[in-house]
């Protein structure tokens, strides 16, 4: 079987249709941890974010 890239965009007034999901596409425990961990990272504003990719590059020194 191979493999396939999937982007799955869930809303966050509604995650139990993600969990479900997630539950039926049988993600493994790293995937949903870093699914956990991206949602808390976009949530929360102490972590630093950019708006553009020229802001980005420039914080890497790119």
């Amino acid at each position: 079987m191979a493999n396939t890239k999937r982007n799955i965009e869930s809303n966050k007034e509604n995650p139990e249709q993600a969990n479900q999901l997630f539950s039926e596409l049988r993600l493994n425990d790293m995937t949903i941890a870093a699914i956990k961990e991206g949602r808390r990272i976009a949530l929360d504003n102490h972590v630093k974010s950019y708006s553009t990719m020229d802001s980005l590059k420039k914080a890497l020194g790119v």
